[in-house]
C-alpha cells in the first residue's frame, strides 16, 4: 500500500505457481564413479544455467562452508573439475518433483546424497 496525493493503491501480491518446472540433476565423480541424485527449480527453459548455478552453489558450500557431507567431501578430495554433470529429466510441479527425486535416492544408486 502506497499513498499519493490523489489516492491510494493497494498493491496485490501475485500468488506464486505450484506448477513451476524443476530439474532432476545427476552429478557423477568420474574418477570413483560414485553418484549424487538431485533437485532445482529453473530458471531457464533448458535448464542448463539452472545446473551450472546450482553445481556453482554445491562447489561454494564444499569450499567455503566445510560441509561435512559425501558430496562436499569429495569435491574437497578430488576438485569440482572430474565430476560430470547431466539433467536427467524435467519435472512440472514441486510435489512430483520432491516425489521423483525421492524415489531415485531410495533406489541406492545414488551414493552421495547424505541422507
Amino acid at each position: 500500500v502506497y499513498n499519493t496525493p490523489m489516492e491510494t493503491k493497494v498493491i496485490k501480491k501475485r500468488k506464486r505457481r505450484s506448477d513451476r518446472m524443476h530439474i532432476i540433476y545427476v552429478l557423477t565423480n568420474t574418477v570413483t564413479k560414485r553418484k549424487y541424485v538431485g533437485l532445482a527449480v529453473c530458471i531457464d527453459r533448458k535448464g542448463v544455467e539452472t545446473l551450472n548455478a546450482r553445481w556453482c552453489r554445491h562447489v561454494g558450500r564444499a569450499k567455503l562452508q566445510g560441509k561435512n557431507w559425501k558430496l562436499c567431501e569429495e569435491i574437497r578430495q578430488f576438485g569440482a573439475e572430474v565430476f560430470k554433470r547431466e539433467i536427467k529429466c524435467f519435472v512440472r510441479g514441486k510435489l512430483e518433483a520432491f516425489a521423483t527425486e525421492t524415489k531415485l535416492r531410495k533406489s541406492g544408486k545414488y551414493e552421495l546424497n547424505s541422507v
